[in-house]
């Protein structure tokens, strides 16, 4: 199955589609923390398919806030939000990437 496919299924309300959409947005979450206290970024941004999805961003501040009152420690989170290019951003980033790469062996 997809991600949309299990995602669509818990917001439908089926059990094991809404256990794994939680175990998900703990993951991601958890993820998001250790980066914001790791590194102190102002900003993380999501790309990909699933930074199409409206509920995301407020689901994953909602676990981040249960984190922080879990761990009490400073405070302090950056913004999430989805990227400009969302789905594309792999596609975008990879077209960067081969137009810089190009162009250094150019200029060699």
């Amino acid at each position: 199955m997809t991600g949309e496919a299990i995602f669509n299924l818990a917001h439908a309300g089926e059990e094991i589609a809404q256990e794994e959409m939680t175990v998900f947005l703990f993951n991601v979450a958890k993820g998001i923390f250790n980066l914001a206290y790791a590194f102190d970024p102002e900003c993380i941004v999501i790309g990909g398919g699933v930074s199409q999805a409206e509920w995301l961003i407020p689901e994953l501040e909602k676990e981040l806030q249960k984190m922080l009152n879990k761990f009490r420690i400073a405070p302090f989170l950056p913004v999430i939000k989805a990227c400009q290019y969302r789905n594309d951003a792999n596609l975008v980033g990879a077209a960067v990437d081969f137009q810089q790469t190009f162009k250094a062996k150019v200029s060699d």
